[in-house]
């Protein structure tokens, strides 16, 4: 005979299991939104993120490709007679730069958070 006690810990127990799995199916859509997955390294050293194609880490690394392509034409051209003309390229150079480290930054906080995600993640298994 089952008391009323047992029932509703067994409730309670199916309840939290569920929220349990409703937060890891939110981790892991979090995880393909991000578009990355943790490659461990074989020696336990460090963990590389691997970019999942259509992902926002895979995202960021075409624009930051097209960018240092871009960049690389502009940056060792000589310079302009016209003094408004150069100091507008070296400007523009100025700008790619930032660009791309801001969108270096954002690679790395995009890996940082695929990182967290899976250690999140291996906890629920």
């Amino acid at each position: 005979m089952i008391t009323g006690a047992e029932s509703t810990g067994k409730s309670e127990s199916a309840k939290a299991e569920a929220k349990k799995e409703k937060e890891k199916e939110k981790l892991q859509e979090e995880q393909a939104k991000l578009g990355g997955i943790v490659n461990p390294s074989p020696f336990g050293n460090r963990d590389d993120v691997v970019p999942i194609s259509g992902g926002q880490l895979d995202q960021t690394n075409d624009e930051i490709a097209a960018l240092q392509l871009s960049h690389a034409g502009k940056k060792p051209a000589p310079a302009l007679k016209d003094e408004k003309q150069e100091k507008e390229r070296l400007a523009e150079i100025d700008r790619e730069e930032r660009r791309l480290q801001l969108l270096k930054d954002k690679k790395q906080r995009i890996e940082a958070e695929v990182k967290d995600n899976d250690e999140e993640l291996k906890a629920f298994d």
